[in-house]
């Protein structure tokens, strides 16, 4: 039976064993005068962190004689509440939530997930201000997804290129890098017909029946085009299945091209590589360890619940964060003047780099790894500092280390 600092599953999952510990010693009748009924109404608005530490405080929570134990489903309650609490906030309402959970379920397991800050401000009970909600799903399961947002969710497409860039996770005939993720897409609430929209750099009247007759030539206009804010061009691979943008059963796909996209999103949808048939291989390269949790629309995924809940986290894997805590020193030292030199000294320490490169990498690739890997360090650190602020907080003094960065992002 797992420990409360490993993963923990609500849904079809159970909560972490107490037995040993000093919540198992609390007094057992503690809960006997209230009914499995009213706690779970308790649970309806109740944070999930002070459920979950509720339910370590007696063995009654961990009884299974009724199938689920209390626990798991006072938990999972709460969450679920709280979870539709924050989608509200991004304009999702329950009906759409449900739908959401429908739509998954009649996929392959894990096909779709939301994850990311969304599920962290679930898990802590809070609602953040500018945080949008993070879908991610397999290529084969994009369609379906897409047709959720457009025809359930009424959003329409602002925005879809390769902004995720290729981090130490595969090599490719030994030259070339790949993500877990081919690209993202954009999306934002409908605006009532006649409002005055950006579609690029001019104005004019919403109109949607003219979006969506757009959308169907979406992939074409895509591989035309230069990335807005990336400046990169997208490949023909948006041509073709599986990574074709498009729905199922006809639902036409509104598009509205946002020369600000932060204007207008509110949902990314990250759409995996081909290769991976569940979406969860997408975050789990993630670097800060809480925002691994997720919800597949029946169930949760809390990752080190233990520490979650009590708003503490870490980075991992260890080579990561010895990468970064040694990337920072050097490039804070002043003694080299470029990234190359910098990375050089990181390996002088022993310390492995997230993706490596190798002799026969061209000079042209080399510089482009150098750059990727220094501005891998920079949005690494900006998001640390980021859930630091919101109070959340990091094991080995990551959260000072990272107000002590002096690195911008190079352009690439």
């Amino acid at each position: 039976m797992e420990s409360p600092r490993k993963r923990m599953r609500c849904g079809n999952g159970d909560l972490p064993s107490v037995e040993g510990s000093a919540e198992a010693d609390a007094p057992q009748n503690l809960f006997a005068g209230v009914c499995d009924e009213a706690m779970a109404i308790i649970a309806q608005y109740a944070p999930p962190p002070d459920v979950y530490h509720l339910c370590l405080a007696s063995k009654r929570f961990f009884d299974r004689k009724s199938g689920d134990a209390l626990g798991s489903r006072l938990l999972r309650t709460s969450l679920t509440s709280s979870l539709r609490r924050v989608l509200r906030k991004s304009g999702l309402t329950a009906d759409q939530i449900e739908l959401f959970s429908e739509m998954a379920s009649s996929l392959p397991p894990d096909s779709v997930v939301i994850s990311g800050s969304v599920i962290v401000q679930a898990a802590l009970g809070e609602t953040w201000e500018g945080s949008d909600v993070d879908i991610y799903c397999t290529a084969v399961a994009a369609p379906a997804v897409r047709s959720w947002l457009i025809r359930d969710a009424n959003k329409m497409i602002v925005n879809a290129g390769k902004t995720y860039d290729p981090l130490a996770v595969e090599k490719s005939d030994d030259l070339y890098f790949r993500d877990s993720i081919h690209h993202v897409e954009g999306y934002g609430n409908v605006p009532e017909e006649g409002t005055t929209v950006r579609p690029g750099m001019r104005e004019e009247h919403f109109n949607y029946e003219k979006l969506c007759e757009t959308g169907k030539s979406i992939n074409e206009r895509l591989t035309n085009r230069r990335h807005i804010g990336t400046l990169r061009t997208f490949g023909d691979d948006f041509q073709t299945a599986p990574y074709r943008i498009e729905t199922t059963q006809n639902v036409p796909l509104p598009f509205c091209l946002a020369q600000e996209c932060g204007e207008y999103k509110v949902i990314d949808l990250i759409v995996c590589i081909a290769e991976h048939t569940s979406a969860k291989a997408a975050i789990e390269d993630f670097d800060i360890t809480m925002c691994k949790c997720a919800w597949n629309g029946s169930s949760f995924s809390i990752v080190d619940p233990h520490n979650t809940f009590k708003r503490r986290s870490t980075i991992s894997p260890t080579k990561r964060k010895d990468f970064l805590a040694s990337y920072k020193h050097h490039y804070n030292s002043g003694a080299f003047t470029q990234i190359g030199q910098t990375l050089n000294a990181v390996k002088r320490d022993g310390i492995e780099l997230p993706a490596p490169l190798l002799p026969k990498h061209p000079a042209k690739e080399r510089r482009a790894r150098n750059n990727e890997l220094h501005n891998y360090a920079v949005a690494t650190f900006q998001r640390i500092e980021k859930y630091g602020m919101r109070g959340i907080a990091f094991g080995d003094n990551f959260t000072e280390v990272t107000g002590r960065f002096r690195g911008r992002h190079i352009l690439t």
